[in-house]
């Protein structure tokens, strides 16, 4: 009967496409009516060649009743009964709206008072992740936006149990949704039949990305010969660009994607909806160009604030303040100088106008926009959405519907991309609400060698504890490093891959790969096991293992960390961005336990100016260490506002010193303010990795069954219960 009410629904229509194997699972494209008809040859072609090339059957879901519950109702039968392994979203399907999830993102932390549209996470893990649950809010009036709020006895981690792509063409740009959505999806049916090996890649760094570290550009290119090892063989197989490389970066970098035989790209910048921001102005290299360039960014600082006082009163304000000529500045409302300078910043970074202005039609086949807000396909348009409706040959594309972390595994396991996974799956490894394949998420390339299991197969029955065996059994230190980081992910989620075993694996893995997903299986674990792990971890050769060790050591507090994360701080030369996280670490310490630890540490070292450089350092420590235990006080004194407290609160979810836990939990059970508690257990929730987690969880759980208190905190209680014992990122 549920089967029947279902087809009814939404007439539920399969193309007589039918899998050579049921091994590889069932495919659904989910489509509106309109593009139904409107794309109706291009989608019967789309789907032949899924299931021709990709041997999966092929169901098409026409959405008549445009709600999100009935087509996650669908998904979700279709999974059990009919080995659903992913889906596709064509057209105007609804947009799921996610809030009081901010915790499943990897950066999102906007308050939610402000606009529902900006504050909600635009997020296909409602449609693809079934073990999450929610309630229903209401829905946008003037858009296809669906509100949902996260329940407290949903479980609070990703894990999707199928992999999504959205292909949602609008009328942007002059150009009808219809002849966008047809033209590409005559490109990704001519794409499955290329046989296109992945051997030409290419990697970006834009101003300000990872703290500009030179040290994790190297390393990163060592990691792609780890995710692709043929490319050892290969001549110019990977290239790299940072944004210092030339002042006309944009058009470079455009150059390069637009090359015919670029397979992936990896773009590390800042970003918007419409903007990817590549650079920054040039730095100068001459006389005239530090005159130009103090010019430029005085002319900047006087327009911001034009508006405030009157124009000659600025300028001469301005000129004295840096001590710079009035001459200098005369012509900065001079329209021909406003226009130069208008021109000079767009010449920094690529804007959604610029794919049409000049003729950007990028080829590459894969990209992965690691910026912030590229992937907001819900928007009218996007940066994500350019690429593959470009007339190029871009397929896929993983981008953030909202702001997104930079230290994070962006490359997780994308060499089974080149060992023929669909492109799908490398976003259902990302465990991020705001992370989205935009184009085929049937995509992939064809595995250069023939010595490694079929991976489409694999994961389409990666639930299976039979298949984790067998993985036991047959993956070795011999296999491709990321078949490696896969086999240990599903061993350990199955329960055949403990602590001891992940401690080796850190330990003794050749592969950086290898190590990081150690190191990140471990922080699962309970007991000494982690913080074993992040020791090791700190010392790591590989600059984003030893970071995210560092990260670590931040997120978890424990006393014992002290004593490495000290013998780190005192090193002469880390990496830029090793060295800023080792300095947030500082603040989650008290000076009492760091100090003893450098002294000790220190005096091994061998510094010219040794003891000016102890005082650089110490002052570095005092200034850093417990950094946030004044706002903790202020949060427990009386008297504090409502104003204050909102903010102190917001702060407490990333800045609490982790020794003062114990102080928020006494506080939080004996307020009796329900706006207060309710904030505070939330905030509590955010430390999943902390030496305090389990005080944390104990008393949520008590206050979550406590009919004393209301059924508000008792509700974020429970949500922060399972926040704490379900910690599977």
């Amino acid at each position: 009967m549920r089967t029947l009410i279902l087809v009814a629904l939404f007439c539920l229509c399969v193309f007589g496409v039918r899998a050579k194997s049921l091994d590889y699972g069932t495919f659904a494209i989910v489509v509106d009516e309109k593009s139904a008809v409107e794309a109706a040859e291009e989608l019967k072609a789309y789907a032949e060649a899924i299931g021709h090339v990709q041997r999966m059957r092929v169901l098409t879901i026409i959405d008549r009743w445009h709600v999100p519950d009935s087509i996650r109702a669908c998904l979700k039968d279709l999974h059990e009964t009919q080995g659903l392994v992913g889906a596709v979203f064509v057209g105007d399907i609804p947009v799921p709206m996610i809030r009081d999830a901010q915790h499943l993102t990897s950066a999102f932390k906007m308050d939610q008072r402000a606009d529902w549209k900006e504050s909600s996470v635009p997020s296909d893990r409602f449609y693809d992740d079934f073990g999450l649950r929610f309630d229903y809010l209401g829905k946008a009036k003037d858009a296809p936006f669906y509100y949902y709020s996260l329940r407290a006895d949903s479980k609070q981690y990703l894990k999707p149990d199928i992999f999504t792509g959205r292909i949602r063409p609008t009328d942007a740009g002059g150009v009808s949704r219809y002849e966008k959505l047809r033209r590409y999806l005559r490109k990704a049916v001519k794409a499955k039949y290329e046989s296109n090996v992945l051997n030409q890649v290419f990697y970006f760094t834009g101003n300000g990305s990872l703290s500009e570290s030179a040290v994790a550009a190297i390393d990163e290119k060592q990691a792609y010969y780890e995710h692709f090892p043929w490319l050892l063989d290969a001549l110019q197989s990977i290239s790299y660009m940072d944004f210092s490389q030339d002042a006309a970066i944009k058009e470079r970098m455009m150059n390069e994607l637009m090359r015919p035989d670029l397979d992936l790209a990896v773009l590390h910048h800042h970003g918007d909806w419409n903007i990817q921001y590549l650079s920054a102005q040039a730095l100068p290299k001459t006389v005239e160009d530090a005159k130009s360039f103090i010019c430029e960014d005085l002319r900047g600082k006087i327009r911001r604030k034009g508006s405030l006082r009157s124009k000659d009163s600025l300028i001469q304000a301005v000129a004295e303040q840096y001590d710079v000529p009035v001459s200098w500045l005369s012509d900065v409302f001079e329209p021909e100088t406003i226009y130069r300078d208008s021109l000079a910043q767009a010449l920094l970074d690529l804007h959604l106008a610029d794919f049409q202005e000049y003729g950007f039609k990028p080829n590459c086949r894969f990209v992965i926009l690691d910026a912030c807000y590229n992937g907001s396909f819900h928007r009218e348009d996007c940066i994500a959405n350019a690429y593959i409706f470009s007339e190029g040959e871009t397929v896929a594309v993983i981008g953030g519907s909202v702001n997104v972390l930079q230290d994070k595994w962006y490359d997780k396991y994308i060499g089974l991309l080149g060992l023929g996974m669909y492109a799908g799956y490398v976003n259902v490894f990302q465990h991020y609400l705001e992370s989205h394949l935009i184009g085929d998420p049937t995509f992939s390339f064809v595995s250069p060698v023939a010595d490694v299991p079929d991976i489409n197969r694999w994961l389409a029955w990666r639930g299976n504890k039979r298949l984790a065996r067998v993985l036991h059994r047959n993956v070795g230190e011999e296999s491709y490093p990321d078949v490696q980081c896969l086999a240990l992910a599903l061993l350990h989620d199955a329960g055949e891959m403990d602590a001891a075993g992940l401690l080796r694996a850190l330990c003794t893995s050749p592969y950086a790969v290898v190590r990081l997903q150690a190191l990140q299986l471990l922080a699962c674990e309970e007991g000494d096991a982690f913080v074993e792990g992040i020791s090791t971890a700190l010392f790591d050769r590989n600059e984003m293992v030893q970071r995210f060790a560092v990260n670590y050591v931040r997120q978890n507090g424990d006393d014992r960390l002290a004593a490495p994360l000290m013998r780190l701080f005192v090193a002469n030369n880390v990496s830029a961005r090793v060295r800023f996280n080792l300095e947030q670490a500082l603040m989650f310490y008290p000076e009492e336990v760091l100090l003893p630890e450098f002294e000790k540490q220190f005096a091994a070292c061998n510094y010219i100016h040794k003891e000016q450089r102890s005082e650089f350092l110490k002052n570095k420590i005092e200034y850093g260490a417990y950094r946030w235990s004044g706002e903790v006080d202020s949060l427990l004194a009386p008297g504090l506002s409502g104003k204050e407290f909102d903010f102190i609160a917001a702060c407490m979810r990333l800045y609490c010193p982790h020794g003062r836990i114990p102080d928020l939990l006494n506080f939080v059970c004996t307020t009796n303010r329900e706006e207060w508690q309710v904030k505070i257990w939330e905030a509590l929730g955010w430390y999943v990795y902390s030496c305090q987690a389990d005080a944390i969880a104990e008393r949520a759980k008590q206050v979550s069954g406590d009919a004393s208190f209301s059924e508000k905190v008792r509700n974020e209680a429970l949500k922060t219960y399972n926040r704490i014992t379900q910690r599977k990122r």
